[in-house]
C-alpha cells in the first residue's frame, strides 16, 4: 500500500532502474539518484510519514510527459498510481543528455 511507503525504503535501492509503465503499456527504466526526506514539511494525518521525495535520471530521448505511472522494482515490487513529474535542472549531473523525473510523497 502507497501510504506504507517511507523513504527508507527506496534509500537501499539508489543507483538502480525502476522500470515506469503508463496505462497504455509503454514502458521505459529510469535509474534511482536521490531519495530525501523532507522532515520540516507537514506530515499527512492520513499516512503518518516523513514527506519524502525520489529523485530519478534517464538519457533524454525519449521524455516520458508528467502523468500516472506503474513504477516497478525487482526487489521492492510493483507500485501503481504513482505521479511522476519531470524536473528541469540546467545543471543537473549528467548534462543536456540526461533528463530528471520526481516522485513525491506526502
Amino acid at each position: 500500500m502507497l501510504a506504507d511507503l517511507t523513504c527508507a525504503v527506496f534509500t537501499l535501492a539508489v543507483n538502480q532502474i525502476f522500470r515506469v509503465t503508463d496505462s497504455e503499456g509503454n514502458g521505459v527504466d529510469l535509474e534511482l539518484i536521490e531519495a530525501k526526506e523532507h522532515p520540516n514539511y507537514f506530515a499527512s494525518s492520513i499516512t503518518h510519514r516523513t514527506p519524502f521525495n525520489l529523485a530519478f535520471r534517464r538519457p533524454s530521448a525519449p521524455a516520458i510527459p508528467q502523468g500516472i505511472y506503474m513504477v516497478e522494482h525487482p526487489v521492492l515490487g510493483r507500485f501503481e498510481g504513482l505521479l511522476i513529474a519531470p524536473l528541469f535542472h540546467p545543471s543537473a549531473p549528467g548534462g543536456p543528455d540526461t533528463r530528471h523525473y520526481q516522485i513525491s510523497f506526502g
